[in-house]
């Protein structure tokens, strides 16, 4: 997920922020996937947004001269939804987005983010079953299919806990729903 997704989250379940009010979101969500978050990358990833009409930007009244507020439009809402279903859908052993989407689940309603919590199990269970069969096919012997046995059971390992991540973060959040 991009910077661009993590705006639109911060937009979609807390109206207006202005451009240094991310960076120090940013800062404060602790997402190790992500590099560090500068000025200037937050204020081009704005510029894009805006051009792109996912947010608005308004200018500040007397008190902040300079300060630029942005908003989540409609079409900014439909495309936060449809990336971070997309991202959570797609299983994946690198870039993995899950830790990504947990920070940006919180501006979901509850029920929608089981939804997409289920769907993403459900593709997990789906990619676990390929990764198991994968390992027990390079079973025999040979140095290429010890590698690629390893291979599968890490993939394997992982999925298998990302389902149980995924299945419980679910059940937590119909329970506070």
């Amino acid at each position: 997920m991009s910077l661009k997704t993590f705006i639109l989250a911060e937009l979609y379940k807390g109206g207006i922020a202005y451009g240094l009010e991310f960076v120090r979101r940013f800062h404060a969500a602790g997402i190790v996937s992500w590099e560090g978050v500068t000025h200037g990358s937050v204020y081009r990833a704005l510029a894009r947004l805006a051009e792109e009409g996912l947010v608005a930007r308004y200018g500040a009244g007397k008190r902040l001269r300079n300060r630029k507020f942005y908003a989540i439009t409609k079409r900014g809402r439909r495309a936060f939804e449809d990336t971070l279903s997309g991202e959570l859908a797609e299983p994946r052993t690198y870039r993995n987005p899950l830790n990504i989407a947990v920070h940006c689940l919180r501006a979901l309603p509850a029920p929608r983010a089981v939804a997409l919590l289920e769907l993403r199990r459900r593709r997990l269970a789906d990619h676990e079953g390929l990764a198991a069969e994968v390992a027990r096919e390079a079973g025999g012997g040979g140095r290429r299919s010890t590698y690629e046995r390893l291979a599968a059971e890490r993939i394997l390992l992982k999925a298998r806990a990302e389902i149980f991540f995924a299945a419980s973060l679910a059940e937590y959040l119909r329970g506070s729903g």
